[in-house]
C-alpha cells in the first residue's frame, strides 16, 4: 500500500498533476438550496437579527453534502452568508486522528496544536490539509505584486507539515491576511451593532462630504456677495493658483482670498478642516468660478425683480448710458413700478447690457430685447424716463421714438433731475467769470499731498471754522455740488491763508499756482458770483432732494417745480431786498480778507458808471442769473406740463 496520500479526483481535469485547488473543487459540484442542507431546524431569518436581511432566494454553494461544514464548502459569492458560515465551519474533535503524509522518508500530519495556536487555522477533510477559513472566505483570489493567485493555505491546501510554523507564521503577517482578518472584525461589529453597516457608512460618508461641500461653498458664496455689497473688486492684478493658504501671510492676496482667510480664522478647526479636505480639482476660488457664481446671484436676483414687476399693471422704463473703467459702453436699465405687496411706487434696478453702438435704435432694440427675452409683457409699458441727450429723447431717431412705436401709449419724460441741472449750467455761464471753474481749481489743487495737511492745520487754527477737509465740487452730484459750495465759504478765510503759505514753497510751480488761485479769489466779481451761486443751491437742494425720491409722482414733482419757480419770480420782483443779505455777507469776508468789495473801472458813458456797488452787482451778476434761471426753467419744464 502506499503511504502516501491519495487525493479525491475531480470532474474538472487537473493538467500537470498539480494539486486540485478549490476552484477545481467547486465547478464539479451542484448546489444545493442552503434550507435542504441545514434542515428544518435552522431558520434562515436567524441572519435578520444580525442585521443582513438575507433574502430567502439566496443559496450557499455545497460542494460536497457528506461534509457539509467543510471548509471548502463555505466560499460563497454574497457577502452577507460569510459571516453566518465562518461560524459553522468544522473543526476536528479532539479524538479525531489526521492521516500521514510521506515527506523525505518521514511520516508527518497535522496537529491538534496548531488549531489551537492559530486560531484562524481550519483543516478539510475533503483534502485532509490546511486552509485559512478567514482568508478562504474573506479573503481575495488575488494579491501581492502583479496581483498573483494566492497560493497555499488560501486556493491550496497546505500539507508540507515539516515547515508547517514557518508557514503559518509567515502567513499570519502577510497584508493579504490581515485584511481579511480586518473584514471578519468589520462583520462582527457590524453584526452586534458596534459600528454602523457599510452600505450606511459609505452613505454617512457621503452625506458628511455634501455637507462639508455645502459650507464651504456657503463660504466662498458669502464672501462674494459681502464684496459685492461693499463694492469692492474680488481680484488684484497677480493671481495665485491652486489651494487657499491660510497661514500664508506673508504675501497679501486679492480681496476675496484674504476675506477666506479672515473666515477661516474665525470658523475655527472646524473651517479650516473643511478648506484643508477640499479636493484638488474641486477648489471653487479661481476666476471663473467667481464670474459664475456672480452671474448665477445676478440671475437670482433678477428673477425675484421680475416676478414682482410682472405682478404689477403697468410699469415704466428708466435707462442711462455710461462707460465702464474698461471703456465698455453700457447701460442701465431701471423699472419703475406701483408695487401691489407694499402699495407704494418702488424703482428696480435690473441689469447692466453692454452696448455696441450707441445708436438710439440699437439702445431701444436692446431694451426690447432684455424684456423680451426675461418674460416681460412690453405692451405693459407707460412711461419712460432717458436724459436729454439725441441719441435718447430725439423725436425721430431717438430711443423714445422707437420704443414709441412699439408701445404708443410709453410716454417720454426728460429726467428732471438733469433738466433742473441743465438750467443751472445755463445760469453759471452768464458771469464773465467762472466762479465754479475756480472753485474746483481751488478745491483739487489743496486736496493732495502735504498741500491738504497745510489747509488742515489752517482750520484747526481757526476757532470758528467747522470745516477741516474741502468736498470736492462734481458737476454731476447734484446734492454734493451745494454740500461743496456750502463748504467752501465757511473755509474761505482758511483757504486765502493756505494759499498765501504755498505761494511762499520754495516750489516754482506750485507757488506760481497758489498765488495766481488766491490772486481770484480776489476777484470782487468772483467774491459776489460764488455768493449767488450759493442762494441759488440753497434754493434748488430742496428740489433736487424731491426728484430724486422714487416714491414721487409727476404731478406731486410738477408742484414742487412750480412752487420753487415762484420762489425765483418773486426773489426777481423784490431784487433789492433779497440781494442785500447776500451783498451784506460779501462786505464781511472782504473786511476778514482785506479785500475792497468795489465795482470796476467804467467808462463816463456807460450807464452803469453812476450805479451805486450795490446796484452795479445786482444789475450784472444777481438779476442776469435768476432771469435765466426763470427763463430755461419755464423751456425744460414745458414737456413735463403737458403730460398732464
Amino acid at each position: 500500500m502506499n503511504d502516501t496520500l491519495a487525493i479525491p479526483t475531480y470532474s474538472r481535469k487537473v493538467k500537470d498533476n498539480r494539486q486540485p485547488t478549490i476552484l477545481d473543487h467547486l465547478e464539479s459540484s451542484p448546489t444545493k438550496n442552503i434550507s435542504e442542507l441545514l434542515g428544518e431546524d435552522i431558520n434562515i431569518n436567524e441572519l435578520d437579527t444580525l442585521g443582513f436581511n438575507l433574502p430567502y432566494t439566496s443559496e450557499i454553494c455545497y460542494a460536497n453534502s457528506d461534509f457539509p461544514y467543510d471548509i471548502l464548502n463555505f466560499v460563497t459569492q454574497h457577502i452577507k452568508e460569510k459571516l453566518y458560515t465562518y461560524s459553522k465551519i468544522w473543526n476536528p474533535p479532539s479524538s479525531y486522528i489526521f492521516p500521514q503524509i510521506n515527506s523525505k522518508m518521514k511520516r508527518l500530519s497535522f496537529q491538534h496544536k496548531w488549531l489551537n495556536q492559530y486560531t484562524w487555522l481550519s483543516y478539510s477533510q475533503l483534502t485532509h490539509s490546511a486552509y485559512c477559513k478567514v482568508c478562504v472566505i474573506f479573503g481575495p483570489r488575488y494579491g501581492g505584486i502583479n496581483c498573483q493567485k494566492l497560493g497555499e493555505l488560501v486556493l491550496h491546501g497546505f500539507v508540507k507539515y515539516k515547515h508547517a510554523k514557518e508557514k503559518f507564521s509567515s502567513h499570519e503577517k502577510c497584508n493579504c491576511h490581515q485584511n481579511s482578518i480586518k473584514m471578519l472584525t468589520n462583520l462582527m461589529q457590524i453584526a452586534k451593532g458596534m459600528i454602523p453597516a457599510i452600505d450606511t457608512q459609505l452613505s454617512n460618508l457621503k452625506a458628511k462630504g455634501a455637507k462639508n461641500n455645502c459650507k464651504y461653498l456657503q463660504i466662498i458664496i458669502q464672501a462674494i456677495i459681502y464684496l459685492g455689497r461693499q463694492g469692492m473688486p474680488l481680484r488684484g492684478h497677480r493671481e495665485k493658483s491652486g489651494k487657499l493658504d491660510y497661514n500664508d501671510t506673508s504675501v497679501n492676496e486679492d480681496n476675496f482670498k484674504e476675506l477666506l482667510k479672515s473666515y477661516c480664522h474665525l470658523g475655527g478647526d472646524e473651517t479650516k478642516l473643511i478648506f484643508d479636505n477640499v479636493a484638488n480639482n474641486a477648489i471653487y476660488i479661481s476666476p471663473d468660478i467667481q464670474n459664475e457664481i456672480i452671474n448665477i446671484c445676478n440671475n437670482l436676483i433678477v428673477e425675484k425683480l421680475i416676478k414682482i414687476v410682472n405682478k404689477s399693471t403697468f410699469f415704466s422704463v428708466l435707462a442711462d448710458e455710461t462707460t465702464d473703467i474698461s471703456n465698455q459702453q453700457q447701460m442701465s436699465l431701471v423699472i419703475r413700478i406701483l408695487n401691489l405687496d407694499t402699495i407704494k411706487i418702488s424703482e428696480f434696478f435690473l441689469q447692466f447690457i453692454p452696448l455696441n453702438n450707441g445708436t438710439g435704435e440699437n439702445i431701444a432694440k436692446q431694451i426690447i430685447s432684455f424684456l423680451k427675452n426675461n418674460d416681460i409683457d412690453i405692451t405693459k409699458i407707460r412711461g419712460q424716463g432717458y436724459d436729454g441727450a439725441p441719441a435718447m429723447s430725439g423725436k425721430i431717431n431717438g430711443v423714445q421714438a422707437y420704443i414709441k412705436k412699439k408701445c404708443p401709449k410709453a410716454l417720454y419724460v426728460h429726467c428732471g433731475e438733469y433738466s433742473q441741472n441743465l438750467v443751472i449750467s445755463k445760469a453759471c455761464g452768464i458771469c464773465e467769470i467762472d466762479s465754479l471753474k475756480i472753485v474746483s481749481k481751488i478745491i483739487e489743487f489743496l486736496s493732495c499731498g502735504k498741500r491738504s495737511k497745510v489747509l488742515y492745520h489752517v482750520l484747526k487754527d481757526i476757532q470758528r471754522s467747522k470745516v477741516r477737509k474741502l468736498k470736492k465740487y462734481s458737476p454731476t452730484r447734484f446734492l454734493q455740488r451745494q454740500d461743496s459750495i456750502t463748504g467752501f465759504l465757511q473755509a474761505l478765510e482758511g483757504i486765502v491763508e493756505t494759499l498765501k503759505i504755498i505761494s511762499r514753497w520754495n516750489d516754482n510751480d506750485t507757488s506760481n499756482i497758489a498765488q495766481e488761485l488766491c490772486s481770484s479769489i480776489y476777484e470782487t466779481r468772483f467774491i459776489i458770483s460764488i455768493f449767488c451761486m450759493n442762494y441759488i443751491f440753497l434754493k434748488t437742494v430742496n428740489l433736487s432732494r424731491y426728484l430724486q425720491r422714487e416714491n414721487i409722482n409727476i404731478v406731486s414733482a410738477m408742484n414742487e417745480a412750480k412752487r420753487l419757480l415762484k420762489i425765483f419770480e418773486d426773489a426777481e420782483v423784490n431784487a433789492n431786498n433779497i440781494f442785500l443779505p447776500i451783498y451784506e455777507r460779501c462786505l464781511s469776508l472782504g473786511e476778514k480778507l482785506k479785500i475792497n468789495i468795489e465795482k470796476p473801472r467804467l467808462i463816463i458813458d456807460d450807464m452803469l458808471a453812476l450805479e451805486s456797488t450795490f446796484d452795479y452787482y445786482k444789475k450784472v451778476i444777481f438779476l442776469p442769473l435768476l432771469k435765466t434761471i426763470i427763463t430755461h426753467f419755464k423751456l425744460k419744464f414745458a414737456g413735463h406740463n403737458k403730460i398732464f
